[in-house]
């Protein structure tokens, strides 16, 4: 059996072709005279590229495509790294620009005569080093890939899931409710509301949605032989769809089922006539069980021949994607499977684990393991089914506790069903989803994930692409999200009042599989644990990092890290640490980080070293109590797109030249109410779309409100603190803010009051007037 682990490569290659052919790239093309160089390097990569889809497919059963892909990972991500120096060089000559007159003459100097030289033949010679090593790992193949092809025909190849009607109902544990919820819906006669809604739809379709393992096919099963079922229906069909959707093979099962053995070599309107003529007259109850897929209109043509029926009639379809759910069913809403609660856990592992069902035997330190090899189960039948029936034939005061020191993503591949059908899930997903699932195995397990936090960490990582320029990384990134969360691989989701999930979880054993999939790119790190591997590029700590001794010697060795995670910061701010030396050490020894997690380590001065990690795309500096100020060097990060700086309450002010982070999207200040003012120059961060809080000031240092005025794309929430009657406010231009959700505006009280006193009622209404916002604002306070 192959091992899980998978290489994604294709969007990472995409990306660097992307930035390749950037206006950014080609302006340093023919400043440094690389044009060849870069050419090349695109050119090779390209050709990579084009088969990349293929070898992602084939590394599942072929150990030698996976090996092929092993090696070019390396090279890819050097590739990246490298082309990524380049945009960052042109990005702050940008910058450099603006500065001083003759700014124009210092950036001739410096990239002319000996400069020009030096610099250009260090970076052709690591142009041409890549570009070789990679044109030889292609070359080094002896398989054939296919080029160019679509992620929609690369489906891994399986033998087709086979399912069948029976089920001893002696076999189900904890599925009374569920079933006798489903038969309701099959039985009963609508009401008049149901009625109207449905008045359309002679066939009514009721959807079972969950993730694998959760017993959909076993439930849908027990209604089907139930026996107020059986005297309803004139007619009952199970049909086992699977990944194939063939519109053609589902009618031929279809009335071969119903009566009809004669549909050998049939064409295709000679079938249909067939059904129609089975189903005529009949009440029918049809399952198609394990549906995947979405497309709307090859379902719509299958339905619109299932309609020649009496009206009552029902299809159950049983699926793991929420998007199928909705698009098969208009008027009822799919009936969303859940886990097993304990009892019913419980009782369902005895009757596999123990002998005859009976527990009496057992010693209650083996009852306590056993209750607790349960609990890792999370409430999956199949888990529970498979793990159980395994202990049966161990010895439960030798074998158990030991198995309970494993996860249950350590069982073998072989043993180990849950994990495979999981993966079935996993491997229909396109190669984009993937890599942003297998990323959020650094988030702990049972940790409630922040969604728009997940989604700022996959855009750090280049995950997200680009669809056109009207739509935001960040709301195709909530898409991507949205697209696994309907095929469940999250769930216990938290909802805001436009019913969008701002928090979802894992579950666990989803979680092992993300750990299976992804294999040693990355590592989560327990206290006093050792033995990184040098080839990982990401890494979460799952303890609270307070020392410099904290930090695995080993971990040292990974010098190409991207990301680095603190999620279990503890929430109430820290006194004593290291922050500094913690920061330091990184710093010194990984120059590729994309993430950087430094929240809640008790930094009072963030090192000016801070500036040479040149790659970074996301820093998080929340909850940093003691911090006043940071580094002018902070605004060399050219690359930065998240600047979180919640809850640190005694920052006083930002750097002055934060114009300079051009690229800036997301710079949050929530509960850091210190801030004394916002820096000038905050109008050139044109990017910017998450600006929690704008603090007005009267010093000749601060911006004033014109400084929104350019800040089109801001969204979410944004509080505008200092606020005072007389001023101008139409600079803000708040009305053309049209993605604002929430707006708080708090006036100075002090200020408020003398005001008061001078400014007539009028110059009051024309200050609020000039704050007026746009239609699409959900939230507006007015304080102070």
């Amino acid at each position: 059996m192959p091992a899980m682990e998978e290489k994604i490569l294709f969007r990472t290659a995409e990306l660097i072709i992307e930035t390749l052919g950037s206006a950014a790239v080609q302006e340093i093309k023919s400043l440094w005279n690389v044009e060849d160089e870069l050419q090349e390097l695109e050119d090779t990569l390209s050709t990579i590229k084009a088969v990349l889809i293929d070898a992602e497919k084939r590394q599942i059963h072929e150990e030698q495509v996976r090996v092929w892909l092993e090696r070019l990972e390396d090279v890819v991500y050097l590739a990246d790294d490298l082309v990524d120096d380049i945009v960052t060089e042109g990005l702050q000559r940008q910058v450099m620009i603006p500065e001083k007159k003759n700014v124009v003459k210092k950036v001739r100097t410096f990239f002319s005569g000996s400069n020009q030289l030096v610099f250009r033949h260090k970076i052709a010679k690591k142009i041409k080093d890549v570009r070789n090593t990679l044109e030889r790992i292609a070359v080094d193949r002896r398989f054939h890939l296919r080029e160019n092809m679509s992620e929609e025909v690369t489906k891994v190849v399986r033998k087709p899931r086979e399912t069948h009607s029976f089920v001893l109902r002696e076999s189900v544990v904890g599925r009374d409710g569920d079933k006798n919820e489903i038969i309701r819906l099959l039985l009963e006669s609508c009401t008049d509301h149901e009625q109207k809604v449905r008045h359309q739809e002679k066939v009514s379709v009721i959807p079972i949605v969950g993730m694998g393992g959760l017993g959909k096919t076993t439930l849908t099963q027990l209604v089907f032989n139930d026996e107020s079922v059986q005297k309803h229906f004139d007619l009952k069909i199970w049909v086992c769809v699977s990944e194939n959707f063939d519109e053609k093979l589902l009618i031929e099962k279809i009335v071969k089922i119903a009566g009809d053995e004669s549909t050998k070599d049939l064409e295709l309107e000679q079938l249909q006539r067939n059904l129609r003529k089975e189903l005529a007259g009949k009440r029918y109850l049809l399952v198609l069980d394990d549906m995947w897929n979405e497309n709307p209109r090859e379902w719509k043509n299958l339905k619109g021949l299932l309609t020649n029926c009496v009206e009552g009639s029902r299809i159950i379809v049983t699926t793991r994607s929420k998007k199928v759910a909705k698009l098969m069913s208009t008027s009822i809403q799919p009936y969303e499977l859940g886990i097993l609660n304990p009892d019913n856990s419980w009782s369902l592992f005895k009757k596999l684990a123990f002998e005859q069902g009976c527990q009496e035997q057992a010693s209650s330190i083996i009852l306590d393991i056993a209750k607790e090899i349960v609990k890792k189960c999370g409430g999956i039948p199949l888990a529970i089914s498979m793990i159980g029936s395994m202990l049966y034939q161990r010895n439960p005061e030798t074998d158990w506790p030991s198995f309970l020191q494993n996860e249950l993503s350590n069982i073998s591949l072989e043993e180990n069903d849950i994990l495979k059908t999981l993966k079935l899930s996993y491997d229909y997903l396109p190669s984009h989803l993937k890599r942003c699932f297998t990323y959020c195995q650094l988030f702990p397990k049972d940790y409630e994930i922040d969604v728009q936090t997940m989604v700022t960490l996959w855009i750090a990582q280049g995950f997200i692409k680009p669809s056109d320029h009207s739509q935001s990384l960040k709301d195709i990134g909530y898409g991507y999200f949205l697209e696994l969360f309907w095929r469940s691989f999250f769930q216990e989701d938290k909802r805001d009042k436009l019913n969008k999930v701002i928090t979802c979880k894992m579950h666990d054993l989803v979680h092992d599989l993300a750990i299976q999939v992804a294999g040693g790119e990355y590592a989560t790190l327990k206290l006093g644990e050792g033995n990184i591997h040098k080839k990982i590029r990401s890494v979460s700590f799952e303890f609270e990092l307070q020392s410099l001794e904290e930090v695995p010697i080993s971990l040292l060795q990974a010098k190409m890290l991207r990301s680095i995670l603190l999620p279990k910061q503890i929430l109430y701010p820290a006194k004593v640490r290291q922050g500094e030396s913690i920061c330091d050490l990184i710093v010194s020894n990984f120059k590729f980080l994309r993430t950087l997690d430094l929240q809640n380590l008790g930094i009072k001065i963030l090192p000016n070293s801070i500036g040479q990690l040149k790659h970074l795309r996301y820093l998080d500096l929340s909850k940093n109590e003691e911090m006043v100020t940071l580094p002018t060097s902070i605004t060399k990060l050219v690359n930065l797109q998240t600047l979180k700086l919640n809850a640190c309450c005694n920052l006083r002010e930002l750097p002055k030249d934060i114009h300079k982070l051009v690229n800036l999207r997301h710079l949050e200040l929530f509960n850091s109410y210190a801030v004394r003012h916002m820096p000038r120059g905050l109008s050139q961060l044109t990017k910017l779309q998450t600006l929690s809080h704008f603090v007005l000031s009267d010093d000749n240092e601060g911006s004033k409100l014109d400084e929104l005025a350019g800040l089109r794309d801001l969204g979410g929430e944004l509080e505008i603190l200092g606020l005072r009657h007389g001023i101008e406010t139409k600079t803000a231009k708040l009305k053309e803010k049209q993605n604002l959700q929430s707006l708080h505006l708090r006036w100075d009280l002090v200020r408020r009051y003398n005001d008061n006193a001078s400014s007539s009622n009028e110059k009051c209404e024309m200050t609020i007037e000039g704050l007026h916002p746009h239609q699409n604002l959900r939230e507006l306070t007015l304080a102070g």
